[in-house]
């Protein structure tokens, strides 16, 4: 086995790699919006997207089987070939089995009609929902080798040092299947169409993954082998808490598509999901930062108690939120408005108070990260599904009883009380475990960052337009200089204040 890189180069080529995908995502949303809207209705899109979240909600076993793989995988550093592909294989031939199973599930909700009456379409928009069901078949065909196989195979490669090889292959796959739907929309395609030629790409994306990591690990004597299939069952009943807790994560982050139908209207979700997508690109950019430290955040497990090292990372985490995200989402009020107009050849109205409370959703998310992630690094599996079915009961009330108040807006307030609820049960969590002085500081600053960006978030919404642009400009950058100053200060090139 190859000797394992430094910390500092793990993280430089993970955060490369996933910079790339968080501008390739950007880009790819920004622009299939406006041409999938230019093709097809509003209506006809907002079940492109439900076809969308009903597939990630359907994929959560085989998501979770590669969760509780890739921790194994990071335990697995510097150990025999022999044993890695004994993991490997375990990766892989599970979740062949679970892409099969989830292959029934699709055909299940197709054929026995649950869609419709999930749904419950009018008579003009029933077409529409029988294009979802063919789609979801046929995507799910191509599952085995664009996500199963391929997805435990990837993940393996964080066993050399970096997770950077299978964040290159998710771009290729995101890219090749994005780009057929869209193209297969441009030239007059339906739903049913457009899924067809996305699953076409991904499965040849996949299967060109799988070739490339098979052959990278036979040159390391690591071999793959089919396992038994009480082995496999084993492995599942093993990840089954995870699977658990990404399924109640899943339907959480995607109740506004399965959800709110039932209070709003298709037209609405529509809506808030364009608003959703254009905030979302703060989230993916935290992504940038957070996707690569996971593995860092497991080897600092190996210390007694809270590390100074999970300190460290936790510290770094809200530079960058500091830095990045924040100023980020402090442009965008400025630029919203006739992003909007453009982005959506004005079909879709921007609203500064639904785009306002979204923003502090993702910044819940972003601050409270580093705790969600150290209990995932801890494998404390428990403590994760409760918070996640937790959550999930109180997303299902907060979605249904703010939503039939007070629409969109009641719907983006949802959002924001779920993050604050999940975050705060994860940052209880922590305290539980980790109480000290270390931790006590950690808090303290959390804190402090916490009111500053949630001032400066809510107030622009409160200006009229020339003085938002004003304190937005400014405030982006008080907010870089802060994080710089932070960060200089973590080098030691800043004299620390007492």
């Amino acid at each position: 086995m190859s000797a394992t890189p430094a910390p500092w180069q793990r993280l430089l080529s993970g955060s490369t790699a996933a910079v790339a995908r968080v501008g390739v995502v950007f880009l790819m949303q920004v622009g299939l919006v406006p041409l999938y809207l230019k093709h097809w209705s509003a209506t006809q899109f907002g079940y492109w997207m439900f076809l969308q979240s009903a597939i990630v909600i359907i994929t959560v076993p085989d998501a979770g089987l590669q969760a509780f793989v890739e921790v194994a995988y990071i335990r697995q550093s510097g150990r025999s070939s022999r044993r890695l592909g004994m993991f490997l294989s375990m990766g892989a031939s599970t979740g062949l089995m679970l892409s099969l199973c989830q292959m029934l599930i699709c055909a299940g909700l197709h054929y026995s009609g649950a869609l419709h009456w999930l749904l419950h379409p009018p008579a003009a928009e029933s077409q529409w929902v029988d294009q979802v069901g063919s789609a979801l078949v046929v995507t799910a065909l191509s599952w085995p080798l664009a996500s199963s196989v391929a997805g435990s195979m990837g993940r393996a490669s964080v066993v050399q040092g970096s997770v950077a090889p299978q964040i290159w292959w998710s771009i290729l796959t995101l890219l090749s299947g994005s780009a057929a739907s869209a193209w297969c929309a441009s030239q007059g395609g339906d739903l049913l169409q457009a899924a067809q030629a996305s699953a076409a790409a991904s499965a040849i994306s996949g299967l060109s993954c799988i070739l490339y990591f098979r052959a990278r690990f036979a040159r390391q004597g690591v071999r793959l082998r089919l396992l038994p299939r009480l082995v496999r069952l084993a492995v599942v009943k093993q990840a089954a808490g995870l699977m658990l807790k990404l399924l109640f994560e899943t339907v959480r982050q995607h109740s506004l598509r399965l959800i709110a139908p039932q209070v709003v209207t298709v037209a609405s979700m529509a809506s808030l999901s364009v608003h959703r997508t254009l905030v979302g690109a703060m989230q993916q950019a935290f992504g940038v930062i957070s996707a690569p430290l996971l593995p860092e955040y497991v080897r600092a497990q190996g210390h007694v108690g809270f590390s100074a090292e999970s300190a460290r990372l936790m510290r770094l985490q809200w530079r960058f939120f500091t830095g990045v995200v924040l100023p980020g989402g402090l442009l965008l009020f400025i630029v919203g408005p006739r992003l909007f107009e453009v982005w959506t050849h004005g079909k879709i109205v921007f609203d500064s108070l639904v785009f306002s409370i979204l923003l502090l959703a993702v910044a819940s998310f972003a601050l409270f990260a580093p705790f969600t992630q150290y209990l995932q690094a801890a494998n404390k599996v428990r403590e994760q599904a409760f918070v996640a079915g937790f959550v999930l009961v109180a997303s299902v009330l907060l979605v249904l009883g703010l939503g039939w108040a007070f629409d969109a807006r009641g719907l983006a307030a949802a959002f924001l009380l779920i993050e604050l609820l999940q975050g705060g049960l994860c940052l209880r969590l922590c305290w539980q475990c980790c109480r000290g002085p270390l931790f006590a500081a950690v808090l303290r600053q959390f804190g402090l960052i916490g009111v500053v960006s949630a001032l400066m978030l809510v107030l622009p919404n409160a200006l009229p337009e020339p003085a938002r642009q004003v304190v937005c400009l400014v405030g982006a950058l008080a907010a870089v200089l802060l994080s710089f100053q932070s960060q200089l200060r973590s080098f030691g090139l800043w004299p620390a204040s007492y």
